[in-house]
């Protein structure tokens, strides 16, 4: 859409630019259960995303920085969410001693591996964020590294119950993405919004699938903290009126 009038300009800022703030709901899960690095990569994605969408639906070329910039700042937050995803889904715990172990939200060798795809996501956008191998290429590898330590070594708390309804939201969210890849017949970019709404929403309860709270049988596991709960409606609701300020659950 080389020409868009007025209507299309603000349809488009509201599908793709405003959708983005569907993320915080699980940005401030993140926060509540001390996974600050995934939360710190949600605020930057949110915001990045924001401004490449919002520049692209008004046709402006630059904002601070040019507008196929803030598309590879926009690409590393999101690859990257998905990394420290996969990262959070090893379910690794803090070695205290030759016996003990902590089961800490984000432990030392969370944060090498989170580091080690910052880099090799920076590196590879850093050649072409256009490539598609670009992107798929950090996220497969750390798939790799998470499905090997599940099946080889130990195998995560998962909570089936989180994973399930976080699982088939990002089903239906993948779907929209695909289909909003041939711009040209994604009109307004509706698909591409409903991908912005439905990954915010799936990974609201997919930062939520580890039961860092649960024993592990043949382990000395010291629990770092007891498990917190949130739900999707509640959450937006607080964040909308901003209630949880009021509560002072923000710190």
């Amino acid at each position: 859409m080389a020409y868009r009038s007025d209507g299309e300009k603000f349809a488009m800022l509201i599908i793709t630019g405003i959708t983005n703030f569907f993320g915080l709901p699980a940005i401030y899960v993140c926060y509540k259960k001390k996974l600050y690095f995934p939360f710190c990569i949600g605020l930057f994605t949110c915001f990045t995303s924001f401004v490449y969408h919002s520049l692209d639906s008004v046709l402006w070329s630059s904002f601070y920085i040019k507008s196929q910039e803030w598309h590879k700042l926009d690409n590393i937050g999101s690859i990257m969410c998905f990394i420290t995803l996969m990262i959070y889904w090893m379910d690794n715990l803090q070695q205290k001693d030759k016996t003990t172990y902590t089961s800490r939200p984000y432990c030392d060798l969370d944060l090498f591996l989170s580091f080690s795809g910052l880099f090799l996501t920076m590196l590879m956008q850093a050649h072409h964020p256009w490539y598609l191998q670009n992107t798929f290429t950090p996220i497969l590898t750390f798939v790799f590294i998470c499905g090997v330590k599940n099946l080889l070594y130990r195998r995560a708390r998962f909570n089936k119950g989180y994973m399930v309804k976080g699982g088939l939201i990002l089903v239906l969210a993948v779907i929209c993405f695909i289909k909003a890849l041939d711009e040209n017949q994604d009109y307004l970019r509706i698909y591409h919004g409903l991908w912005h709404c439905g990954g915010s929403i799936s990974s609201f309860y997919l930062w939520q699938t580890i039961d860092k709270d649960r024993e592990i049988k043949g382990l000395n596991v010291i629990k770092y903290c007891k498990q917190q709960r949130f739900e999707f409606s509640r959450v937006l609701s607080e964040m909308v009126t901003l209630k949880f300020i009021s509560k002072r659950e923000l710190f």
